[in-house]
Parts: structure tokens; C-alpha cells; sequence
């Protein structure tokens, strides 16, 4: 047993099969052999029992008058029958009336016996019958048939079932060693794949096996857990990126934190001189004109500082369950007026079965807000046929929506790190920001269970996507 389970799966396949055959021929040849001489014995049974019955008819009147000459030569007939050994006459009394030898040298002790019916023995055939004459027993005969026939029948009759089987047994082998490896060359193939993969490390090797059997179902197995691991190492990485991000994010809010407390005080204290210069003082309308622009400028920095702030600064308002309809409604009115001056056209298209989610209420609108104002400012001034597009809808488990713009999208080279803070795609000088939106809005979204992911390409426009888990405790319709 040991040196079997040492074996390759080819020649553990090969010998269970030739195992089964060989038994299943050994139970088929037993079995033919064994009906064969039955049939042979039982026909040889008729055939003797039969001569028996026509002597017997012969000889009824040879008893009754006790002619034993005429006994003699009815049983004298039997040597046109090499088989027959020996046979006897006697009347109702056991008394012989006649008796033949096929060998007059050999002697035999058989004389009455009580039923009739055939007994085989070593060497021969014992036939016993009974016969009557109305009924009524008037004598007996015995036969004694040589089975040396016989023998020599059934060994001939072994040989040739023998030989067949011998003969079967070859070409199954023959045929079992070429489709076994139909079945052993595959799983070797697995083998081998395996083995491969656990000592190079690579997860993108597959197997190819395309037949619909069960080998197919475990290659087809093995390539989906391939598969699988693959795609939970690509999510390893992502969620190793994610708590880099997260890190990062951390690390830049503490830093804005500290620089929002150092300037917040010295520009405000700016702000208050400029405006009461330009409130108070004699100047002409050209300084006028440039104060207020320093007075601009500084509430800028403010609202720079105010972001800052806001980048650092943790939420502790409630959330509620809240939709995107409503959000989107309650902004429009701020972006409406700038998107109708620049000609850009909006398209609103909701989906009847988004479901609502739990959100805090203003971080959700911060959210809606950056991505519409983003929208807006990618879209060039000189552009023609400027459009937005939000769309919401149920994907899932989850609520969608979606902020598309036909403006001038990002480049690949920083939409891996579009998240990132300090990151803008803005290029004139005025429209700078810290590029913090999207960071914010990205941490915001991530604390709320959810992904923001973003599709796009230099002049193709972007589309930005916030995915949201469904509000469990809503009832709606799937």
C-alpha cells in the first residue's frame, strides 16, 4: 500500500483500472466455465437417462418372463456406446437378469438400489431407473457413463475462455495505458501550475484545460481562486494606498490646523486696516479701486484659512437619513446664477429607486458642492456647449451619484493622486486654490462607509462617483 501511494497518478490510475478489470474477467470466465459444464452435465444427464428409459422399455418383457438370454442381448447393444462402462438388469427383487462389462476384467458391486435419479462421481455417470409395467415395478436399470469426454471438454472449454480472457485483458491494457493519459496528463499539468505559482509568487498563471468534465470544473476552480486571490491582493494594495492616504491626510490636517492659527489673526487684522482706509480715508479713486482689491484678495486668504480649518476639523454633527434629490435642490440656487452666466448647461437626471442614505446633512452638501464647483471650473471660458450632468441611481446595495462634465478632464499623470491634498488640476493663477476639496470630500465620504471613484482623460471630460451604502433602516422597493 505504501509503494502504491508512492506512485504517479498515471500508474495508480492504471492499476485500479487493470485491477477491475482483471477481477471483473476472472468473475465473467468463472462464472461462463461454471455454467458451461452445467449445461454440458445437465444435457449429458438427458441424453444417459434417456438410453436408460429405451433399455428399460426393452427389457420390461425380458423381465417378466425372467429371459435373461434375451436381457444379455438388449444390454449387448450398449457397446455401439464406447461411453458406457457398465449396466445391469434385475427384476423386482433385486435379482440380476443381466449384466454388461465394457471391461469383462473389471468387476462392480452395483446391484439393487431403492430410488431411481443419476449420481456423478469421479470417473463417471450413475444412471438409475426404475421400471414399471402398469404401475406396478417390475424391475431396474443401472448405467454407468465414462465422463473422460467430458473432462476433456471442460478443459478445452477452459483454455478458450482462458485464452479470450488473457486476450481481453491485453487490450485493455493497451487501451486503458492511452486513455489514462488523457486524465493523468491534466492533473500532472495542475501539478505543475501549482507548483509554479507557489514558487514564483505569481498569481496571474492560469491553467488550460477547456473539456466539460470534472477535471474542466477543478481547472476552472483553480483559475477562479487564482482569480480571487489576484483581485484580494489588487484590494490589499488599494487599502495599503488608502491607509497611506489616510496618513498623509492626517499628517497635511495638522499642519493646516497650526497654519490656519498662525494667519488667521494677522489678515484679519489687514482686513480691518484696509477698510477703514477705504472707508475713512481721502483717497482718489484709483487707490479706492486698489484697496478693494487688497480687501478681496484678503478675504480669499480667509476663506484659504477657513478650508484649512475645515481640513482638520472633526465632525460631530448626527447623521440622519437624508437623499440626494433634496441635497441637490437645496444647491442648485447657489451654482444656478454662475452656470447661466458662463452658458453652461445642467442636466439633472434622477432615478426613481435611489435610495436614501445616512449623511451628515452639510457634509453631504459640502460634498455635492465641490464636485459641481469642480465641474464647473474644468469647463474653459472660451468652451462651447459647456454641460453638467448628475445622475443618481441604485446600483446594488448602494446609492449613486454621479457628477460628469465635458470640460478639460486630468491628466494621467496625477489622476492616481487627484485625492491627495495640494493636488489641483487649476491652471491660472487667480483660480488657485490649496487643492484640498477633493481630499476633504474624499475623507468625508470614506468616514461615511463609502468610495469616491473618478473616470477620465485630457479633453474628455470627468466623471466623478460617490458610492454610498443604502439607508438599512429605509423599507423600498427592490
Amino acid at each position: 500500500m505504501i509503494y502504491f501511494s508512492k506512485q504517479n497518478i498515471r500508474k495508480k490510475l492504471l492499476t485500479i483500472v487493470m485491477s477491475i478489470v482483471m477481477v471483473s474477467l476472472l468473475l465473467v470466465g468463472g462464472v461462463l466455465v461454471y455454467w458451461d459444464i452445467n449445461v454440458t452435465r445437465e444435457e449429458l444427464v438427458i441424453e444417459v437417462t434417456t438410453l436408460a428409459e429405451v433399455l428399460g422399455d426393452n427389457s420390461r418383457a425380458a423381465i417378466i418372463f425372467d429371459d435373461k438370454k434375451r436381457g444379455e442381448q438388449i444390454l449387448l447393444s450398449l457397446k455401439r456406446i464406447p461411453q458406457v462402462n457398465f449396466a445391469r438388469l434385475v427384476d423386482a427383487k433385486d435379482r440380476i437378469l443381466a449384466t454388461y462389462f465394457k471391461n469383462p476384467t473389471l468387476s462392480h458391486d452395483k446391484n439393487g438400489f431403492i430410488e431411481e435419479g443419476f449420481t456423478f462421481e469421479k470417473d463417471y455417470l450413475e444412471v438409475r431407473k426404475i421400471i414399471y409395467l402398469d404401475e406396478v415395478l417390475v424391475g431396474k436399470i443401472l448405467i454407468l457413463y465414462s465422463l473422460k469426454i467430458l473432462h476433456e471438454k471442460n478443459r478445452n472449454i477452459i483454455f478458450v475462455i482462458g485464452s479470450v480472457l488473457l486476450f481481453t485483458f491485453v487490450v485493455a491494457y493497451c487501451i486503458t495505458l492511452k486513455l489514462s493519459k488523457v486524465i493523468s496528463d491534466p492533473i500532472v499539468a495542475l501539478s505543475a501550475l501549482t507548483k509554479k505559482v507557489s514558487e514564483t509568487d505569481d498569481f496571474s498563471l492560469r491553467g488550460d484545460h477547456r473539456a466539460s468534465d470534472e477535471i474542466g470544473v477543478l481547472y476552472r476552480a483553480f483559475n477562479d481562486l487564482l482569480t480571487q486571490i489576484q483581485n484580494n491582493r489588487i484590494e490589499l494594495h488599494k487599502t495599503h494606498q488608502q491607509l497611506l492616504h489616510s496618513e498623509k491626510l492626517s499628517a497635511t490636517g495638522k499642519l493646516a490646523a497650526s497654519l490656519a492659527h498662525e494667519l488667521r489673526n494677522p489678515i484679519c487684522g489687514i482686513r480691518n486696516v484696509l477698510e477703514i482706509l477705504y472707508e475713512r480715508g481721502s483717497l482718489s479713486e484709483s487707490h479706492k479701486n486698489h484697496l478693494l482689491m487688497a480687501i478681496k484678495e484678503s478675504d480669499r486668504v480667509t476663506n484659504l484659512i477657513n478650508n484649512l480649518n475645515d481640513f482638520n476639523r472633526p465632525s460631530t454633527e448626527k447623521r440622519e437619513q437624508v437623499d440626494f434629490q433634496t441635497v441637490i435642490y437645496e444647491i442648485l440656487p447657489m451654482v444656478k446664477s454662475r452656470l447661466d452666466e458662463r452658458k453652461i448647461m445642467l442636466n439633472l437626471n434622477y432615478a426613481k429607486n435611489t435610495p436614501s442614505v445616512r449623511f451628515v446633512p452639510d457634509q453631504l452638501k459640502q460634498v455635492i458642492w465641490n464636485l459641481l464647483t469642480n465641474a464647473e471650473e474644468s469647463i474653459a471660458k472660451n468652451q462651447e456647449n459647456g454641460a453638467i450632468t448628475i445622475i443618481t441611481e441604485r446600483v446594488g446595495p448602494n446609492a449613486v451619484i454621479q457628477v460628469q462634465d465635458n470640460g478639460v478632464g486630468i491628466s494621467e499623470e496625477i489622476i492616481n493622486d487627484i485625492f491627495d491634498p495640494f493636488i489641483t488640476t487649476k491652471t491660472e493663477l487667480k483660480d488657485l486654490g490649496l487643492g484640498l476639496g477633493l481630499s476633504i470630500i474624499h475623507g468625508i465620504v470614506e468616514s461615511h462607509g463609502g468610495k469616491i471613484v473618478v473616470t477620465s482623460g485630457v479633453a474628455e471630460g470627468s466623471i466623478f462617483k460617490v458610492i454610498l451604502p443604502a439607508d438599512q433602516g429605509e423599507e423600498y422597493e427592490q
